[in-house]
């Protein structure tokens, strides 16, 4: 399943209404979480299944969580694109 437009598509849309041109708006991206610190909030099983379905695709593992379904598509570099940068 192919992932949707996602957070790459809101970044341009609030770029082309200049959102980040007001003052005291700035975008920050976070380095990537550890896995110990993921574990801090997700068990282990579940990040495991989501860097084996960011790699080869949904596995029973990934169905058991919701990966790769339509309200969940996996894709290439999902668990480095799940991180993400926020707007403040």
């Amino acid at each position: 399943m192919a992932p949707s437009a996602g957070a790459g598509a809101g970044r341009e849309l609030a770029r082309a209404f200049r959102l980040f041109a007001a003052a005291g708006v700035s975008v920050v991206c976070p380095a990537p979480a550890t896995d110990g610190q993921l574990e801090t909030v997700h068990v282990q099983r579940y990040v495991a299944a989501v860097r084996q379905a960011g790699g080869h695709g949904p596995g029973p593992s990934a169905l058991a969580f919701g990966l790769g379904t339509e309200d969940n598509p996996v894709f290439a570099g999902l668990p480095r694109r799940a991180g993400g940068c926020i707007t403040r």
